[in-house]
């Protein structure tokens, strides 16, 4: 309509916060996060979008498999295989909520990836599927020497201090930081990898200062994402590429897990917490606070 606010129209009339995360809140790096603890403060429901993906027959093993031959610098590496996937723009909501934190939009599974990665604070990547050799993933040590042609166009030499995913022959990505420019997704692209993982925090720091290579992944990475997140992003991920991008996942998930990080057990003192804070909140309302932050108090 004529006269109309165009802001409006263009679905640019939206909210955002900036919020200064400290190095210690990892669990602030996605929208996911930030919400928890406001439901928590304002004794709301947290409602989390569904992931519900629908797989073809074919099981996922028949087109790929992962191995690990690192486990202390990457203990979980899962993966999904997506077919006949029809790469274009993205849908302008996801646009507008990209540019509004100052990100590129670049094509709708890409989009679709990094848009992930700010809802739940857990970065993925997309490979080209028909791109990586014996379409396998190796998740490994460089060899000194070994080179790599980042996404950003640079060609950089690796030690054998960092830790690269690999196809069958060569490194395709520095894990946790970005991908290769030989594997990425563009216009021709019809089968997808797409990958979700959790990587050692120092060893993704280490190599990010050598290589001067910040980006927004190693930024969560180094913090120290979630393990468990793994799973619900690269389902919610598929879920939204079988949406807008067409894509068929094949049955089930490939998920190298060798050994399964335990989940923390704190000791809490009612007493000293409240001394600490200069409060009087009986323990109850502690165990309160608590549950609704998603922790799982067991208490006498």
């Amino acid at each position: 309509k004529v006269g109309a606010d165009v802001k409006q129209v263009l679905g640019l009339d939206d909210t955002v916060f900036d919020i200064e995360i400290t190095p210690n809140r990892g669990d602030w790096a996605g929208v996911i996060g930030v919400a928890r603890e406001l439901a928590a403060a304002f004794e709301l429901e947290l409602n989390i979008p569904e992931a519900r993906v629908i797989e073809i027959d074919q099981p996922v093993q028949q087109y790929s498999s992962v191995v690990i031959e690192d486990s202390v610098s990457c203990p979980r590496y899962m993966g999904r295989v997506l077919l006949d996937v029809r790469i274009g723009q993205s849908d302008s909501f996801i646009q507008n909520r990209l540019r509004a934190v100052g990100q590129r939009p670049i094509n709708n599974v890409v989009d679709i990836t990094n848009y992930i990665m700010l809802e739940t604070g857990q970065p993925l990547h997309a490979f080209d599927y028909d791109k990586l050799s014996e379409n396998r993933i190796v998740v490994r040590r460089a060899k000194s020497g070994e080179a790599l042609q980042t996404l950003d166009g640079v060609c950089r030499t690796l030690s054998d201090e960092m830790l690269v995913i690999a196809d069958a022959t060569k490194p395709v990505a520095l894990a946790g930081i970005m991908g290769g420019g030989d594997s990425e997704v563009t216009e021709s692209t019809k089968r997808v990898f797409l990958e979700s993982a959790y990587f050692d925090p120092i060893v993704i720091r280490k190599t990010a200062k050598q290589l001067s290579l910040m980006t927004e992944a190693a930024q969560r990475f180094q913090r120290g994402a979630d393990p468990e997140m793994t799973s619900y992003a690269l389902n919610r991920a598929a879920t939204m590429i079988s949406s807008l991008a067409e894509g068929k996942s094949a049955k089930g998930v490939l998920d190298e897990y060798p050994s399964p990080l335990g989940r923390s057990s704190i000791r809490l003192r009612y007493t000293r917490a409240n001394v600490l804070l200069g409060s009087e909140i009986p323990k109850e309302k502690q165990v309160k606070y608590l549950r609704s932050l998603g922790f799982t108090p067991h208490y006498s």
